[in-house]
């Protein structure tokens, strides 16, 4: 069993670190059955594990072990719970990190003040942009990025930066590790 719990591990390690190269330097269609391969294994190997994790965390109900005609007791003797609480009080753990973080922003988005447009000027003598994620979200621009630009170059920054908050794009930047605060 260990060395099948390993596979989504050592597979998603391995799109993550050579899934990009190996899409740009193979032909399209090698790469395409290559990595879609690569991705069906490990959503597979993925879907067994957890399979896995729910049956032995389900299986000693009382209820479920009459249904199945299994022993609860001989389940529960094999009961894998403390490596899965393990995983689980992790992922609680990061759950409430990014949430905090995330209240966070949403506190710092309040204390800039209402945007209607939720452009919010700081400013810098610095040429900078970026989104502020949280519920309501900002773009912040600096004085000096916006003097620097163009009006038709502004639009396509503010366009760009509208969009990074309009489809949650630091939801897909969590930092997955982090150091602990």
């Amino acid at each position: 069993m260990t060395a099948v719990a390993l596979v989504p591990f050592v597979t998603s390690l391995l799109l993550a670190c050579c899934g990009g190269r190996l899409g740009r330097r193979l032909p399209p269609a090698t790469a395409t059955r290559l990595l879609t391969t690569a991705c069906l294994v490990t959503a597979l190997a993925t879907g067994f594990i957890l399979a896995v994790v729910a049956f032995t965390l389900l299986a000693p109900m009382p209820m479920l072990a009459a249904a199945g005609h299994w022993s609860a007791t001989v389940v529960r003797g094999h009961d894998p719970l403390p490596a899965t609480a393990g995983l689980l009080g992790a992922a609680l753990r990061r759950t409430i990190a990014v949430g905090r973080d995330l209240a966070a922003a949403e506190l710092t988005c309040r204390r800039l003040g209402p945007a209607p447009t939720g452009l919010v000027v700081v400013d810098d003598d610095r040429a900078d942009a970026y989104t502020l994620p949280g519920l309501t979200g900002r773009i912040v621009a600096s004085t000096a990025m916006l003097r620097a630009l163009p009006p038709d170059e502004r639009r396509v920054l503010l366009a760009h930066e509208h969009s990074h908050l309009h489809h949650r794009h630091h939801v897909y930047t969590q930092e997955f590790f982090r150091n602990p605060r």
